[in-house]
């Protein structure tokens, strides 16, 4: 009998080790992003090592929103924190000065980026819904494909040095998704390059500079970097005239603002409309269908191929 039980205890013990390695898993990092782009970089690099929640409320405007109280506690409670920047976020000057953990890790996108900024008087200063001002710059830097490269890899480092068990898988994951960047330039490059025209009128917000530098495109927006502004009567005569004299197709906006400015340029010139997304937030019914990063970076292809007169080189 006490033998018997000697066995039986000790096939317990042995299955309660085995089981050790699933029961007793370290826990899944603790990732937040303010916006799409970075939240969808950081679950390619982090896979299953990584919980990863957005911070902006599918469909709210990331220019305008402003933290809760409940946000403050979820941002302290983070293991790794990917925002844009106090350009695009002015809140995160306060919650860096008073309220983040000690060793709460925090990566700002256009922290060293090469920087684009606003070349029109009424462009030099915007001023969000919730009364904050800041200068010029264009915060939309995850149109920039080739520094979205240098941003995998900061995420990849961090989650490294927050887990270094992991540090190889992150790594691998990073150099896949930079290479699908790399190859992401390149398609927009061949193609854009082949367009009858290279003005991009933005029946919007200013949100597309990076893009337009990156491939020789001339932005020409109803406004500046807000998307809360609105454009004077001047303004929208000053662009009907550019559209009619340069002979422009097509006119593009973004779902999430709107199209009413867009189709008012329509109406004037007989240009057609076309949506390009900035892709910061999305919303709930865009969400659910699980589109990544670049999915939607070649929806916009195709749409400026259709509006641009380019011939479009499909992705390898």
């Amino acid at each position: 009998m006490k033998k018997a039980l000697s066995v039986l205890m000790a096939g317990c013990l042995t299955s309660i080790m085995c089981l050790c390695p699933a029961t007793w898993a370290s826990p899944k990092l603790n990732v937040i992003a303010s916006i799409f782009p970075l939240a969808d970089f950081a679950r390619q690099v982090g896979g299953q090592r990584v919980r990863v929640n957005l911070l902006v409320p599918p469909g709210a405007s990331v220019h305008s929103w402003e933290p809760k109280p409940s946000d403050l506690i979820k941002l302290k409670q983070a293991d790794l924190i990917l925002v844009v920047g106090k350009t695009l976020e002015p809140w995160l000057s306060t919650f860096m000065e008073h309220n983040h953990r000690h060793g709460t890790r925090i990566i700002e996108a256009l922290k060293g980026a090469p920087l684009v900024k606003t070349g029109h008087d009424h462009e030099k200063t915007t001023t969000t819904a919730a009364g904050h001002r800041h200068p010029g710059i264009d915060p939309h830097i995850w149109l920039d494909f080739k520094w979205d490269q240098v941003i995998v890899q900061r995420i990849a480092d961090a989650l490294s040095g927050l887990d270094p068990d992991g540090s190889m898988f992150y790594h691998t994951n990073a150099q896949s998704l930079q290479g699908k960047l790399e190859r992401l330039d390149e398609d927009y490059r061949r193609t854009l390059a082949s367009c009858s025209s290279k003005v991009l009128v933005i029946g919007g917000h200013a949100a597309f500079g990076y893009l337009a530098r990156a491939y020789g495109l001339k932005q020409v927006s109803l406004y500046g970097l807000s998307p809360d502004a609105r454009p004077t009567s001047r303004q929208m005569v000053k662009i009907v005239k550019l559209i009619k004299k340069n002979g422009i197709k097509a006119i593009f906006f973004d779902a999430a603002t709107g199209d009413r400015l867009a189709r008012t340029l329509a109406l004037e010139t007989g240009a057609r409309i076309l949506v390009l997304t900035p892709g910061a937030n999305l919303s709930r019914n865009e969400l659910a269908k699980r589109p990544s990063f670049l999915d939607l970076m070649y929806e916009n292809l195709h749409s400026l191929a259709d509006g641009l007169g380019c011939t479009i080189k499909e992705p390898k």
